[in-house]
């Protein structure tokens, strides 16, 4: 079995840290840089989606005052698009602008 160094992982020191969830209110600092780094002064749609039990809910906000004051059911998966939209769509022509690079790993384990 290999060690956190053979696997390239820094050996923790010590406690875990606390993960944050950017929609508390604990974290409204945070929450408002997120929200920053991903929309500030880009225009369109922000996609939301609220997935449970395999079922999706899509909800498209005008701007990052909204996003802010979204609040998340607790029971769902919460997605939010990377991109700006156009219009309220979620198809590849939709997008519109963005100030990140996202990757997105799935099932990584059957990769290695």
């Amino acid at each position: 079995m290999l060690n956190t160094k053979e696997k390239g992982l820094a050996p923790s020191a010590g406690p875990p840290q606390k993960k944050l969830n950017i929609f508390s209110s604990e974290s409204i600092t945070d929450r408002l840089e997120f929200v920053n780094i991903l929309f500030e002064d880009l225009s369109g749609y922000i996609e939301i989606r609220e997935i449970k039990n395999g079922q999706a809910n899509t909800k498209y906000l005008k701007n990052t005052a909204e996003l802010m004051e979204y609040d998340p059911p607790v029971d769902n998966n919460i997605y939010i698009g990377m991109f700006t939209r156009k219009q309220k769509r979620g198809r590849n022509k939709d997008i519109q602008k963005t100030q990140v690079l996202w990757l997105d790993f799935d099932d990584v384990e059957s990769f290695i």
